[in-house]
C-alpha cells in the first residue's frame, strides 16, 4: 500500500538575501547579521504557531524532501533580484526552527518568482518524497 506524500505549507516574511544574512567578523569567522536573526526568530515563531494549530508536525520532518519557495518581493521594490540568494537563509531558518533536521534532506528544490506584495513574503511548501530521483547520465 502506498501512503500519500505528506505536504506542509507555511508563509514567512521576506528573507534577507544571502548577501545580507552572513557577515565576516573583524577577527575572522562568520556570523549571522541582525536581519538574519530577525528572520530566524520570525520563522521559529511561525512554526510554533502552526504546530500549536496542528498544521505542522511536532518533531522535525525526516527523510527526503521536496521544497518549493514561492517568492513575492516587497511591493515597490524592483523585481530584479537573484532567486538563489533567498534559499540559504530560508533553509537555515527552517533548520533553526526544527521544522526540518538538515537542509541536506532536500533532494528537489524549486524557487519561483511571484508578483510583489505589500511587505514581501515567501510561501514554503515541503513535501516528503520517496527517494532521490536519478536521471540517466
Amino acid at each position: 500500500m502506498i501512503t500519500p506524500a505528506r505536504t506542509y505549507q507555511l508563509t514567512l516574511p521576506w528573507p534577507p538575501s544571502v548577501n545580507h544574512y552572513w557577515r565576516i567578523a573583524p577577527q575572522g569567522g562568520l556570523y549571522i547579521d541582525a536581519a538574519g536573526l530577525r528572520f530566524r526568530r520570525a520563522t521559529s515563531e511561525r512554526v510554533a504557531e502552526l504546530r500549536a494549530l496542528r498544521r505542522l508536525p511536532a518533531l522535525p520532518v525526516q527523510g527526503r524532501l521536496g521544497v518549493v519557495i514561492d517568492a513575492s518581493a516587497p511591493a515597490g521594490r524592483s523585481n530584479r533580484f537573484d532567486l538563489d540568494n533567498l534559499v540559504k537563509a530560508t533553509q537555515d531558518a527552517l533548520v533553526h526552527a526544527s521544522l526540518i533536521e538538515d537542509d541536506s534532506q532536500i533532494d528537489d528544490l524549486r524557487v519561483l518568482r511571484d508578483e510583489p506584495v505589500k511587505d514581501g513574503r515567501i510561501l514554503i511548501t515541503i513535501t516528503e518524497i520517496e527517494s532521490i530521483h536519478r536521471r540517466a547520465a
